[in-house]
């Protein structure tokens, strides 16, 4: 996938939610596309599958939500998809990074937001350790 084609998608999103989460949604998308890459075209099919439906989905989801008079609900939590330890572990690493620069820049709902990804991201990590053969 072309950058191009990130920014397509992420255009979807409304205004106000990729004023707010769109840089961050892109370089997440950028790192773990290049992450695909290196592991095979497979992979990388495999990977923008699941991301394109992901993207779409949660764009119509905010549309929806907007034209129903609900613009200020909690935005949709996006998350990567992940298929290893080591890939999720890097994941975690940037949600904290991400929430350490908006704590350090004051922008508190993007903090609370890269929280909850990072927690979210931990469930999924045990659920993956959970399943490593013994």
């Amino acid at each position: 996938m072309k950058h191009g084609f990130f920014d397509f998608l992420l255009s979807l999103y409304p205004k106000d939610h990729r004023e707010m989460f769109g840089a961050e949604m892109a370089n997440v998308l950028r790192q773990a596309a290049q992450d695909r890459r290196s592991e095979g075209i497979a992979a990388y099919l495999w990977f923008t599958f699941f991301e394109i439906a992901g993207l779409l989905a949660g764009a119509v989801a905010l549309r929806a939500a907007t034209l129903a008079g609900r613009s200020r609900i909690k935005p949709v939590l996006w998350i990567p998809a992940a298929s290893s330890v080591e890939e999720t572990e890097r994941l975690i690493q940037r949600s904290v990074d991400c929430m350490v620069r908006a704590i350090a820049t004051h922008q508190f709902v993007k903090a609370r937001f890269y929280s909850e990804v990072e927690r979210k991201l931990r469930q999924r990590l045990e659920g993956l350790k959970g399943e490593l053969p013994h």
